[in-house]
C-alpha cells in the first residue's frame, strides 16, 4: 500500500500470496481437529463458504471507493489515492481474522503429536470452558484427564534444521505421504483437487466476458463458442478508434463478479445443509457428474440465458466441490500429516488454476470447441478419481 515502486509492489504481493497460501491450507487442517468426524465436512464446508463472502466483499467494496477519482499527496512521490484506500480495506478482515486466532489454543491432537500433553490437556480445557464453561474435570467427574496418544512427528525443522538441511529435513517429514497406506490415495486427491480448480477457477476468468458477450447478442441464439467468437462492440469501437486507453473500470465488471459470489454463497449454504444426510462422497460424484453435463450441453445449447446458467455451473459446482474434498483429505492421513497434506493439495490447486488461465487465454478463442472438450475430459477424470478414493461419509 505505501511502495511506489511497480517491481517492489511486485515482489511484496508475491511473498503476500506465498505467506498467505500456506496459512489458508494450515487453517483446514487446524478447523479439522476442533471438531468431531460428524461434524468436520460440515464445518470446513461453512469456513470454506466466506472465501464467497470475500468474492462479494472485495468486488463490492472496489465498487464503493474506485467510482471516485482524488488523490492526496504526501510525501515526494508517494500519492494516496483511491486503489491504496481500497487495498487498506481488504486487508483488515485478514488482520481481524489473525488476531482472533491469537486467543485461540493450539490443536489438543497436533498438541499431543508433539508428545506435549501438558499443554494439550490445557487446550481441551479451554475448549471445555469455551464450550460449557466449566473445566474439562467437572464436565467429565474426574480428578485427572489423560489423553490418548498420537503419532509422534519428526523433530522440530526450523528450530534444529537450516539453510539446506532444513529443506532436506522438509522433504523427509513430507514422504510418508507418498508411502504406504496414504500414498495411492494422497495421490489421486492431488489430481481431484488440480482439476477442481482447474476447471473451476481457470474457466471462471471468462465467466464476465460471456455475460458481456451474451447481452450483446440479444435476443440471438448463439451457443458459448458462437459468442466468444463474435466481437463485441467495445472491440468494433476500438477497431476503428484511437482513443486513449481509459483506466475506468466498468460498472458490470464488479457486479459480474458480485454475482458469482453470491452463486457460491448459496451453493454453499445448500451443500452444508445436505452433506450429512446423502454423505460428502455421493455428493461430491452428483456434484461433478452435473458439471460434467453442463459442459457436454455447452457445446450445443444456444440459448443465451441457458448458456449462461449452464457455464455458471461448470465453475460452481467443482469450486464447491473442493471444500469437500479437502475435508476428505483431512480424514485420509493422520494428524501429524494434515498439515502438509492440505498445503501440497492446495499448492497443486492453485498450478491448476494457472494453467487453465493460460491455456484459455492462448486457446480458448481459436479453439473454443477443443477446450471446452478438454475441460469435460478433466472433469470426467475428476469424477472417476472421486468415485474409486475410499471417501467415508461424516458419521
Amino acid at each position: 500500500m505505501f511502495v511506489t515502486s511497480v517491481w517492489l509492489f511486485n515482489v511484496i504481493n508475491l511473498l503476500s500470496g506465498i505467506s498467505l497460501g500456506g496459512v489458508s491450507a494450515a487453517l483446514y487442517a487446524y478447523l479439522s481437529e476442533f471438531n468431531i468426524p460428524r461434524h468436520r465436512a460440515v464445518a470446513i464446508n461453512y469456513s470454506t463458504m466466506f472465501v464467497s463472502v470475500t468474492a462479494i466483499y472485495v468486488p463490492a467494496t472496489a465498487w464503493a471507493v474506485l467510482s471516485y477519482d482524488w488523490s492526496i499527496p504526501i510525501i515526494g512521490d508517494f500519492v494516496f489515492r483511491p486503489w491504496r484506500l481500497l487495498m487498506l480495506l481488504t486487508l483488515l478482515p485478514g488482520v481481524i481474522g489473525g488476531l482472533v486466532l491469537l486467543y485461540y489454543p493450539e490443536s489438543p491432537k497436533y498438541l499431543l503429536s508433539q508428545d506435549k500433553e501438558d499443554q494439550a490437556i490445557n487446550a481441551v480445557d479451554w475448549i471445555s470452558k469455551f464450550n460449557r464453561g466449566l473445566p474439562i474435570t467437572q464436565v467429565l467427574i474426574c480428578n485427572e484427564l489423560r489423553l490418548k496418544p498420537e503419532i509422534q512427528t519428526e523433530e522440530n525443522i526450523l528450530s534444529n534444521s537450516k539453510g539446506w538441511h532444513m529443506i532436506t529435513d522438509i522433504a523427509r517429514a513430507t514422504k510418508p505421504l507418498f508411502h504406504k497406506p496414504h500414498g495411492f490415495n494422497f495421490v489421486l486427491c492431488n489430481v481431484a483437487v488440480f482439476c477442481m480448480f482447474f476447471s473451476s477457477n481457470g474457466i471462471q476468468l471468462w465467466f464476465p466476458e460471456i455475460v458481456n458477450r451474451s447481452s450483446n447478442e440479444g435476443n440471438q441464439s448463439s451457443t458459448v463458442c458462437e459468442i466468444l467468437s463474435s466481437p463485441t462492440q467495445d472491440q468494433m469501437k476500438s477497431m476503428n478508434s484511437t482513443n486513449i486507453c481509459s483506466d475506468v473500470i466498468s460498472t458490470n465488471t464488479y457486479i459480474d463478479n458480485m454475482i458469482v459470489g453470491v452463486a457460491f454463497l448459496v451453493g454453499f449454504l445448500i451443500q452444508g445443509v445436505i452433506l450429512n444426510p446423502i454423505g460428502r462422497k455421493n455428493v461430491l460424484v452428483a456434484a461433478l457428474a452435473l458439471s460434467i453435463f453442463s459442459g457436454f450441453l455447452l457445446h450445443f445449447v444456444s440459448n443465451p440465458i441457458v448458456v449462461l446458467i449452464l457455464f455458471c455451473l461448470v465453475i460452481l459446482l467443482p469450486g464447491l466441490s473442493i471444500s469437500i474434498m479437502l475435508g476428505a483429505i483431512v480424514d485420509l492421513v493422520p494428524t501429524n500429516l494434515r498439515g502438509k497434506a492440505v498445503s501440497l493439495c492446495m499448492s497443486l490447486g492453485r498450478l491448476g488454476i494457472i494453467a487453465a488461465t493460460n491455456l484459455m487465454g492462448i486457446i480458448l478463442i481459436q479453439y473454443c470447441t477443443t477446450t471446452f472438450a478438454l475441460l469435460s475430459v478433466i472433469l470426467i477424470v475428476c469424477f472417476v478419481v472421486v468415485y474409486y478414493l475410499p471417501i467415508r461419509n461424516s458419521a
